[in-house]
């Protein structure tokens, strides 16, 4: 299950990560746009999303062998969409990071398209040329990034990675909590203590009232308390926040313990109906208006996949609408 914040709040409250930048240069030096050789640039190991792939991997390939295999073609898989599209129609967003010594830049935000750049210049571009001298292609290949001289503050950098996550590619419960505990331990030993509250999770996830309140009650229990949760969680044994909140909600430890093993035999978690529902969509000849739709509430990695649509031929613009709408579906089928 993901998590599912109101975009149009974010945008509202903080822009394209507007605040959380604004601080960081406030508080240091400005950013600048950079072109930085690929084998300069390195992933920040603390990012909210989990990637299971790696770099190396997706130079090599994978080994069939690897006990994450499944999980990591399918990431594979949409990195290598992602070298496509920006072969088509370049990166439209630079990643976000921060100068290491020795010229060296580590991300903050960016982490996929970077590793779908590092994927075209390696399996696309270099096709034609036939060089095998790997270190020598990310030497002399560069990626545009938006680079800080020295490395911000943590609380900056951890809401400019989850800013930039949720606007592009939704994370999952347990990616974003993980963020979460890490931004209110530093919260609480800044201010004695004290939890960040639930303003914080309106305006940064931009979530509503009522769902902030569960994150900051789970948030203020604790990592520690909620530990046995938490990986439960991780392994799939627990798949909802309402599930973490339940338990937050428990201050007996032993009862808490009790809910837990019930939460696990019974897997309570929402199900889906085993017989397939399907609805028509109805027919159009307005594809102006299919086109407006789209715009209007598709997320970047779709708008990237159609650009290029003839929105005056209908079977671009039914193609264009079946990727929407897959987008969608994966987004809030759950």
């Amino acid at each position: 299950m993901s998590v599912r914040p109101n975009r149009m709040r974010i945008r509202k409250n903080v822009g394209d990560a507007g605040e959380a930048i604004k601080h960081a240069e406030l508080a240091r030096e400005d950013s600048r746009y950079k072109d930085v050789p690929i084998i300069n640039i390195e992933l920040d190991p603390d990012q909210p999303r989990q990637l299971n792939i790696t770099s190396e991997e997706v130079i090599n390939g994978i080994d069939e062998r690897d006990e994450d295999l499944k999980m990591k073609m399918e990431e594979l898989e949409e990195i290598k969409n992602m070298a496509l599209t920006q072969g088509n129609v370049g990166t439209l967003y630079a990643p976000v990071g921060y100068e290491l010594p020795g010229q060296r830049v580590r991300l903050i935000d960016g982490h996929r398209r970077f590793l779908a750049q590092l994927y075209k210049v390696i399996h696309i571009d270099n096709v034609q040329d036939g060089s095998t001298d790997i270190n020598n292609i990310i030497s002399i290949n560069k990626m545009t990034c938006k680079v800080y001289p020295t490395k911000p503050p943590q609380d900056v950098i951890d809401d400019i990675a989850i800013i930039g996550n949720i606007q592009r590619k939704e994370l999952n419960v347990y990616e974003t909590l993980n963020w979460a505990f890490r931004r209110n331990e530093q919260h609480q030993a800044i201010h004695e203590g004290k939890s960040l509250g639930t303003r914080f999770f309106i305006e940064k996830i931009g979530l509503r009232s009522s769902q902030a309140s569960k994150w900051n009650r789970i948030v203020t229990v604790g990592r520690e308390q909620l530990k046995e949760a938490i990986e439960a969680l991780e392994s799939g044994e627990l798949t909802q926040l309402e599930q973490i909140y339940t338990l937050a909600s428990e201050s007996n430890k032993r009862k808490r313990k009790i809910l837990l093993d019930r939460m696990r035999k019974r897997k309570y978690a929402i199900k889906k109906k085993s017989e397939s529902k399907f609805i028509s969509l109805g027919r159009t000849e307005n594809l102006v208006a299919i086109k407006s739709l789209i715009n209007v509430n598709a997320d970047v990695e779709t708008l990237e996949k159609i650009d290029g649509t003839d929105w005056s031929k209908p079977s671009d613009v039914q193609r264009a609408f079946k990727l929407f709408l897959m987008a969608w579906e994966k987004r809030y089928g759950n």
